[in-house]
């Protein structure tokens, strides 16, 4: 009777195997994939982690140009006549982008526009300025405070070279002063947001400048006012003077 019982366990062992086989192979194949999706997600965390230590190591040397660039646009700041800070500003700009000429336009009352400087090889600025200013875009300049690049359409056509103006509003203070236009043979799809942000730096400084300039034009005017307004007190003092003595002072005589 023995072996009669030890069969039918056998068999049973044999269907309870039977029956649970797929599960144990359902539960291998899901641990398997279990893991290959931990792998999977382990490989995308590096990745990310990765391209983010990449990303910011991108903004630290992004943010020491910019501190390098401000250092070097103090320069501009510290200039006191319109000669040296359009060299100034033209030198560092030649850092970021081909300058072809360059000046700057300083908006005085009644919306009047005037160069800083008179340099013979950029008074052909003054002319696409007036155009701008005509044409309505320096008023959208100044008013958003936006740089924009507008084709050089004229040379484009006569030689088929592009080149490009570049109107950089000069702001101090939240007040548009004027603006800086630039001539450059640089194509304006290779005119990168960072170039654009470079030289409102630039702007920024050559607008301290300009109202120090400013400043320093007030009071030599205001000096002048008064050194006119004091010689006229003199004068009229003396002839004053003059009169009481010709008329004489009938009350001292006797």
């Amino acid at each position: 009777m023995e072996p009669k019982i030890q069969l039918s366990v056998n068999n049973d062992s044999g269907e309870l195997f039977s029956l649970a086989y797929p599960q144990i192979e359902h539960f291998i194949e899901s641990r398997e994939n279990y893991i290959k999706a931990l792998e999977k997600t382990v490989e995308l965390l590096e990745q990310d982690n990765r391209r983010q230590s990449s990303v910011q190591r991108e903004i630290k040397k992004s943010i020491d140009e910019l501190l390098s660039f401000q250092k070097m646009a103090n320069i501009i700041s510290a200039a006191h006549n319109p000669d040296s800070i359009i060299k100034t500003l033209s030198e560092l700009t030649l850092q970021v982008i081909p300058v072809l000429a360059c000046n700057i336009f300083v908006i005085r009352d009644q919306n009047k526009l005037e160069s800083l400087t008179k340099e013979e090889k950029t008074s052909y600025l003054n002319k696409i300025a007036s155009e701008q200013m005509e044409e309505g875009i320096i008023d959208w300049v100044l008013e958003e405070k936006k740089t924009i690049i507008i084709p050089d359409l004229e040379n484009t056509l006569s030689n088929g070279e592009e080149k490009n103006y570049v109107i950089v509003p000069i702001v101090l203070l939240n007040k548009s002063l004027g603006f800086y236009l630039i001539h450059t043979d640089k194509h304006q799809k290779k005119i990168t947001e960072h170039d654009l942000q470079l030289l409102s730096i630039l702007t920024n400084q050559a607008a301290i400048a300009i109202e120090n300039y400013n400043i320093d034009l007030q009071l030599i005017k205001t000096n002048e006012e008064l050194k006119i307004s004091h010689a006229k007190m003199i004068q009229a003092a003396k002839l004053a003077a003059v009169g009481e003595l010709s008329g004489g002072n009938p009350a001292g005589r006797g």
